[in-house]
């Protein structure tokens, strides 16, 4: 991002040498004021959220295969799991929409009386939270737990 940053602001010198400067300072609040509009259309609806695309809402769970790659009807015959707990926001306002710091919260809640309760639930423990960098909106959360 500092690239970027940097590119930008050479590019806006640039401006600032060819241009009156009223004319290169309206290109950036111009920008920004495209940038808030799409916000503002994807928000009502009247755009498509790039960010909630391939998203399956609702509660998802999978189904290991055994070590020779078939399925049993039994989900395992070990007493260990393994469940992979995440949250990602689609929101066009990232982790400032509403009801993310109440997601937050909850998982906070749940992970501790899952240590309270560690015998009567088999908990074992939890990674820290993680954060993939990967996803362009940069808005998700990752807990790996075992029980």
């Amino acid at each position: 991002m500092t690239t970027w940053l940097l590119v930008g602001a050479c590019l806006h010198a640039s401006l600032l040498i060819f241009l009156p400067p009223r004319v290169a300072a309206a290109a950036p609040v111009v920008i920004l004021l495209l940038k808030y509009i799409k916000f503002l259309f994807i928000r009502q609806g009247l755009l498509r959220n790039p960010a909630a695309q391939d998203v399956h809402y609702g509660r998802w769970s999978t189904h290991l295969p055994q070590p020779d790659g078939s399925y049993t009807n039994v989900p395992s015959d070990r007493e260990m799991v393994i469940v992979v707990l995440g949250f990602r926001s689609s929101h066009p306002q990232g982790r400032f929409a509403p009801g993310c710091p109440e997601v937050g919260k909850v998982f906070a809640d749940m992970w501790d009386d899952a240590q309270a309760h560690r015998d009567e639930y088999g908990y074992l423990g939890k990674t820290a939270s993680m954060f993939p960098l990967e996803t362009d909106c940069n808005n998700a959360m990752i807990y790996i737990s075992y029980w």
